[in-house]
């Protein structure tokens, strides 16, 4: 199993960015450059590198648009280097950027039973609520995080990303995970004090979409790689306490039902719906008579079981 990552690296001629597989061992593959040797060395093929170029495209977002040939591509790519120790980086090495930039991004709320409990809100059964992050939210699985100024309540959210694969409008939930190309960890920080004040209004929008809230990663793991991703752990922790633990079985609504509601607009490649985050959020229900806010300094750790961890200081 590997993830595929955006990763930069310094070159002669400043940074480069680069699609990557990173593997379990730690080390960023460079996928292009692995696969152009693979098809030079071991198929004899005079046009390596233009083949290499059009399977392993610039930017993730092709990279799916492509996924069956860039899939099987990255597949031999991964193998030939691991297999020759060649075109390798460490993590540490490289710098990690959001792993993709999204067409949309569809977030679900309060879709853990227990979270909606902490919540004090009312729990609906049948209608997923939702809201939309903006790109600019995005941050890398390892970057630093700036303390917005906007702020002072700061929370965490871990939660399961989907990453759509192939586009479609009502689809049934039958034919969701067809649709689905892989899948990530996203820790929606959250502004609270924004959040709340907003939801006076019937906004919805600043408390969700700070920048640098939104980190994501640390890498996409493609869907034939996870079994079954309702019944995976998920957990957060600051400073090594644990904040938030749960399960994907725990959803109110499964990543089935939310593909299929969302998909009453147009889903397209590369699109990104997270499914929600449990209990255990610093703002919430009881947790929020002595609320533990995230602080300059924090280290937050977000893990969802056989996708990833992001690690990201709060600086």
């Amino acid at each position: 199993m590997f993830g595929l990552t955006t990763y930069a690296i310094k070159t002669p001629f400043g940074e480069a960015t680069r699609l990557g597989g990173m593997t379990a061992d730690g080390n960023i593959v460079d996928l292009r450059a692995a696969y152009g040797a693979y098809l030079a060395e071991h198929e004899g093929d005079s046009q390596a590198a233009g083949i290499a170029a059009v399977r392993i495209p610039d930017t993730m977002l092709d990279f799916i648009r492509g996924a069956n040939h860039s899939l099987e591509a990255a597949k031999q790519a991964v193998a030939f280097a691991l297999a020759t120790r060649r075109f390798l980086h460490k993590t540490s090495a490289v710098r990690l950027p959001p792993p993709l930039r999204p067409g949309k991004m569809i977030c679900a709320g309060r879709n853990y039973l227990a979270h909606a409990r902490e919540s004090a809100m009312p729990i609906i059964e049948d209608f997923p609520r939702g809201f939309v992050k903006v790109n600019s939210a995005l941050a890398g699985p390892f970057a630093d995080l700036p303390y917005p100024s906007a702020t002072s309540k700061l929370d965490y959210e871990v939660e399961l990303a989907v990453i759509i694969g192939r586009p479609g409008r009502d689809i049934p939930e039958a034919d969701a995970y067809n649709h689905i190309f892989g899948y990530a960890v996203l820790n929606d920080i959250s502004a609270r004090d924004w959040q709340y004040e907003e939801r006076k209004k019937g906004n919805h929008l600043l408390g969700k979409n700070l920048d640098a809230t939104g980190p994501l990663g640390p890498a996409i793991i493609p869907r034939e790689f996870v079994s079954d991703p309702m019944a995976l752990d998920i957990e957060l922790r600051v400073n090594g306490e644990t904040r938030q633990r749960s399960n994907t079985s725990q959803m109110i609504f499964s990543i089935a039902r939310q593909i299929s509601h969302w998909s009453k607009m147009t889903l397209e490649a590369g699109d990104l719906i997270a499914t929600g985050t449990p209990e255990g959020v610093a703002g919430a229900g009881s947790a929020g008579k002595d609320p533990k806010f995230l602080a300059v300094g924090d280290l937050v750790e977000a893990e969802v079981q056989g996708i990833g961890v992001l690690r990201n200081r709060i600086v």
